[in-house]
């Protein structure tokens, strides 16, 4: 989370509940907000102390007593890391910036000439955790000195990570690539801006046509808010693969209509247009609500064939290290599906379990490992930022979001307690008294619809 004080924001949610609920911005809970200069000065290793000793602890088992003479013994465990590559690199003990290691993917030893010429992730050593462990053994035994730097930038590791202790936690293989920061605000707006630019000097179209386009384009009621905004010269000309002024769920809505805004001036047949559907195959493979077995084999043939006809349209690009965590992708969905629901249990029983299709269907697409909903929860806190107390912004924050969430959950005792992720409107009134002149009316009303109308509906 970025605003003037360059605040950090780290966000949990449970993986246990449907995803239409883990969307909803209530459902997710804030771990810490520290200022970065903070983070950078005591380490994050202390912020975080907390957390990862309660995470310990739930991977024990915790017992807790629902009823009276009613126990249950809850387990839980850290089972992914999300965020950007510079945020994810520095907590797992990774060079941040890609530009600061030769080898800086953080799911193999590919480098930068490797990484232009292949395009199938079985061309790349793996970066495998026992492997990733011996690397940082070695460079913590190195004494501090340039053969320590250099080495460290050879392998991309800057050494031991906060997560180590963490139960059952795999560094490697539980830091999949985030979609929104890879794949939206990556590799799709940089040839998005490409793409743009080569229709612009080759076909009868200027930018304010375009832009026009896009303005007049009916994206419907739910897209409304997420339409594009209009592209200007300086955006395709700036430096940077990104596609400037545009959000992710922006960058989302303009890729698909695109291809449509753009249909009666492309040829068919042209190669720019056809490597432009290729990334569109990827994006819509990808983003799909659910993923059958049979379309990983064939998104990892999809991105092959997209970056070699990338290659040959856009001769003067490279590769981009996003791009080429394309070819991670396959591999990444059939993990998330493996570790969301079996990996804690295999772990004891000492056993791999097979991944069954109806678990890579519901749990294997990327749309599910993305930071788009915990983006919209920053806009919560950058709200209170503004009305709130500028001295210690980060303690004002923490304290208004615990009693927001401690309202949702308010109930008369002796009552349930009410379900947020299941409402609509949180906004709860208070009781209608026994003498309230709606109360006669909204049980008549409720009579001609059959609807029995009980005390918890005329408290809502």
């Amino acid at each position: 989370m970025t605003l003037k004080y360059h605040i950090g924001a780290f966000y949990y949610t449970l993986q246990n509940i449907p995803a239409k609920f883990r969307a909803k911005l209530d459902s997710i809970q804030i771990v810490a907000i520290a200022d970065e200069e903070d983070i950078a000065e005591f380490g994050i290793e202390a912020l975080l102390a907390d957390f990862l000793e309660t995470i310990a602890q739930l991977a024990a088992g915790i017992e807790i007593e629902l009823m009276p003479n009613n126990q249950h013994v809850f387990h839980a465990m850290l089972v992914g890391l999300l965020g950007d590559i510079p945020a994810v690199h520095y907590i797992i003990g990774l060079k941040e910036g890609v530009g600061q290691a030769l080898r800086f993917c953080r799911h193999c030893f590919g480098h930068g000439q490797e990484i232009q010429e292949n395009f199938r992730e079985d061309d790349f050593q793996p970066r495998t955790l026992p492997l990733h462990q011996a690397i940082v053994n070695a460079l913590m035994a190195m004494p501090e000195g340039p053969a320590r730097e250099w080495f460290s930038t050879i392998v991309g590791v800057n050494g031991d990570s906060v997560l180590d202790i963490a139960p059952h936690f795999n560094l490697i293989e539980m830091a999949p690539q985030d979609f929104m920061h890879t794949v939206l605000e990556g590799g799709l707006s940089h040839e998005m801006k490409l793409y743009i630019r080569y229709c612009l000097d080759n076909f009868a179209i200027d930018l304010e046509e375009l832009n026009r386009r896009i303005d007049n384009f009916n994206y419907g009621f739910q897209e409304r808010s997420n339409k594009p905004s209009p592209i200007k010269d300086a955006h395709i000309d700036a430096q940077g693969p990104k596609l400037p002024h545009q959000k992710a769920s922006q960058l989302w809505l303009l890729a698909r209509v695109l291809h449509f805004l753009l249909a009666d001036i492309v040829p068919e047949d042209d190669p720019h247009r056809q490597c432009w559907e290729l990334h569109l195959r990827i994006l819509f493979a990808a983003a799909a609500p659910e993923v059958h077995p049979n379309t990983i084999d064939h998104l990892a043939a999809a991105i092959d064939e997209h970056h070699q006809a990338f290659t040959a349209c856009y001769p003067g690009e490279n590769i981009t290290p996003k791009l080429h965590f394309y070819v991670h992708l396959p591999s990444i969905m059939l993990r998330l599906a493996s570790y969301l629901f079996q990996f804690f249990f295999s772990n004891h029983k000492k056993k791999k379990k097979k991944i069954k299709s109806n678990q890579i269907k519901r749990d294997g697409p990327l749309r599910w490992i993305c930071c788009l909903r915990y983006e919209a929860k920053h806009q919560y806190f950058s709200q209170l930022f503004h009305v709130g107390n500028h001295i210690n912004p980060c303690k004002t924050m923490l304290e208004r979001h615990d009693r927001k969430q401690a309202g949702l959950y308010a109930h008369v005792p002796g009552q349930l307690p009410p379900n947020p992720l299941l409402n609509t409107e949180f906004v709860r009134e208070r009781p209608l008294a026994q003498n309230h002149p709606l109360r006669a009316e909204i049980q008549q009303r409720a009579a001609l619809l059959h609807l029995n109308v009980n005390q918890d509906l005329l408290r809502r």
